[in-house]
């Protein structure tokens, strides 16, 4: 189906104004009984309304890179150091907007300077992954990471694990020094 001129970007934009409706319905859906009673709050109307023009306005962009647009995964780095007080938690800005029903997997971190696998088993925490949108939250284990005594720089990957043969969604480098 990828052969038919456009298919790829078709699909894009379809996808997202699915996942669009899908998220709007749900919330209107959420929402009924409180509108039916009457109990429903200009505050609940306005975060709505904020939320569909932040759906729409992704719609548009989407609509606008084209079908010749590769998506690309977003590069997030952190320093981590016993002696300084790092930040283990960051976002990474993705260059498309993905659905709820993206399941998450990350690889180990994979040392750049030997190819050796990390010393702690899961430098993630448990739930170190967390996808809202076009936006992902990473977060590492400071106790996991005080385990490792080797110092150098380490890759890890996070992806979507139902999404196919598509390009991470983040590529994360990790710098451990003393």
């Amino acid at each position: 189906m990828s052969n038919f001129p456009g298919m790829d970007y078709l699909v894009r934009v379809g996808s997202l104004w699915n996942n669009v409706l899908l998220k709007q319905s749900a919330e209107m859906n959420t929402f009924w009984s409180s509108i039916k009673d009457g109990n429903y709050t200009h505050q609940g109307l306005f975060k709505a309304w904020a939320g569909a023009v932040e759906d729409y306005y992704s719609i548009a962009v989407e609509a606008s890179k084209g079908p010749g647009y590769i998506s690309r995964p977003a590069w997030l780095y952190f320093s981590y150091s016993k002696t300084t007080k790092p930040v283990l938690a960051y976002t990474a800005r993705l260059d498309r907007s993905e659905s709820a029903a993206t399941v998450l997997d990350k690889t180990d971190f994979t040392s750049l300077d030997s190819g050796a696998k990390l010393l702690a088993k899961d430098v993630y925490v448990d739930s170190g992954c967390h996808l809202n949108g076009n936006e992902l939250q990473i977060t590492l284990d400071k106790d996991n990471l005080a385990l490792v005594n080797e110092e150098g720089q380490y890759i890890s990957f996070v992806f979507g694990k139902n999404r196919g043969p598509e390009p991470p969604l983040v590529i994360v480098v990790l710098r451990i020094s003393k």
